[in-house]
């Protein structure tokens, strides 16, 4: 009887200590999430005083990449530019 006991001390003292490992992890998880989500908080709100602080105009748009080219009313297989620097001819017409 008294190896029985021994072996449900030794069972219940594992289980124990297995459980304070995990909440001491689980502890330290939600701790280092706090800590980021105040760091973020910080960090948008410090970034969003900066942009109300900052010039009152709207920003402008880009300018465009592209502009576009003519019309295709080409005939079929003659070179069409959708811009200066891109020309491309259309392929052959398929035989019928």
């Amino acid at each position: 009887m008294t190896a029985l006991k021994v072996i449900v001390a030794a069972v219940t003292t594992a289980v124990f200590f297995t459980v304070a490992a995990a909440m001491a992890v689980v502890s330290l998880l939600a701790t280092h999430l706090v800590a980021v989500s105040v760091v973020a908080l910080l960090l948008a709100l410090i970034i969003g005083y900066g942009r109300r602080r900052g010039p009152s105009a709207p920003p402008l748009a880009p300018p465009a990449l592209m502009t576009p080219g003519p019309a295709a009313t080409m005939p079929y297989g003659m070179p069409y530019t959708a811009s200066a620097r891109h020309a491309r001819a259309l392929p052959p017409r398929p035989a019928q």
